[in-house]
Order: structure tokens, then C-alpha cells, then sequence
């Protein structure tokens, strides 16, 4: 279901027999984005909260889907959770199978 604080739509006029364009605005930047959705009726589905954005549009890229629900575009999110070079440093064999 979409964020009510992320400004999603999509345009009428876009709409072919099952594809429409979605609209999306990141609220970190304000830059507007757009994408093809290939299904229109999941769209729609998930914009009325029948499901999960990854289950329900699994064609659009993770960065749109990621700018419809938390209403962050993939530049600024990039930004934001940059991992950082050495943020996973040696463990001592933790993680591999090794107690």
C-alpha cells in the first residue's frame, strides 16, 4: 500500500490495455520520477493495499519500488545507506559456518 506521504499516481492517458505510466516524487530531492508498469490491474491492486509492492510489480526495478513505498529515489538512498568500506570488518570466522 502506498505511503500517504509519497505523492504516487499514475496518468490516465498512459493506460494501454493492461500497461500504464506511474509517477513518483522522492521526497528527499523532490525530483519527479516515472516507470512503465506492464501490469495495470496489480498497480492498481497495490495502490488500493491488496499487497506488496515486490510481490504484486515484480517487473519494475527495486529502486522504483523502493521510491513507491518509502518515497526515496535510488540516488538518495544510495546516499543514505552508502556502506561504508570496512563496515563488515573480519568476524573471526562468524557467519561462515564456524562457531
Amino acid at each position: 500500500m502506498p505511503n500517504p506521504e509519497v505523492a504516487v499516481g499514475y496518468d490516465p492517458s498512459t493506460m494501454g490495455a493492461n500497461t500504464c505510466t506511474i509517477y513518483a516524487v522522492c521526497r528527499v530531492c523532490n525530483t519527479p520520477h516515472s516507470a512503465d508498469c506492464n501490469d495495470m490491474k496489480s498497480f492498481l491492486d497495490w495502490y488500493a493495499g491488496k499487497g506488496l509492492a515486490q510481490d504484486m510489480m515484480p517487473g519494475l526495478t527495486i529502486a522504483f519500488r523502493e521510491l513507491l513505498i518509502s518515497g526515496t529515489c535510488g540516488t538518495c538512498f544510495d546516499k543514505m545507506f552508502k556502506p561504508e568500506e570496512d563496515a563488515f570488518p573480519d568476524l573471526g570466522g562468524v557467519g561462515d559456518g564456524e562457531l
